[in-house]
């Protein structure tokens, strides 16, 4: 803010770079947890498939950004970062169950779906649903939001 206030471009720039750095680290370090757990080949393929997928983003939104559905795509970008939240979620904890470093309490009536992360023990189960409640509020609250402003 105090950057866009002063009008200096170095500032800007610096405060840009800065979140560049930080966020590069953030995945260096997301990526270096995860690789020893994945095939070599699939984390490339991985890591390929969404350099392509980021190229071809990259190029229609500065292509087509007049328009570009700015609202349909950030709406689309949050749900699947609420969605890689859930998962990691219900994957980390799994994980530390599977480690001995949690306990696991076991119920039949919960559902185990791999691909949303969910586990059937009571210890995935109930801060998935919590985060689950907040997402869905979050987004309920943003639609009541923008309706009011509209």
């Amino acid at each position: 803010g105090n950057a866009l206030a002063r009008g200096s471009l170095w500032s800007l720039f610096a405060v840009s770079a800065l979140a560049i750095l930080r966020e590069g680290a953030e995945t260096a370090i997301f990526y270096v947890g995860m690789a020893p757990a994945i095939e070599t080949s699939q984390l490339l393929i991985g890591i390929g498939s969404a350099t392509v997928i980021l190229v071809i983003l990259a190029f229609a939104i500065i292509k087509f950004s007049v328009r570009l559905p700015i609202r349909a795509f950030f709406l689309t970008a949050t749900v699947l970062i609420y969605y890689l939240v859930f998962r990691f979620l219900g994957e980390s904890i799994h994980s530390l169950q599977v480690a001995g470093k949690l306990p696991g309490h076991t119920a039949s009536s919960l559902p185990s779906i791999s691909w949303l992360g969910m586990y059937p023990t009571w210890e995935t189960f109930v801060p998935q649903i919590a985060v689950l409640i907040f997402m869905v509020w979050q987004l309920v609250r943003q639609e009541m939001r923008s309706s009011k402003q509209q």
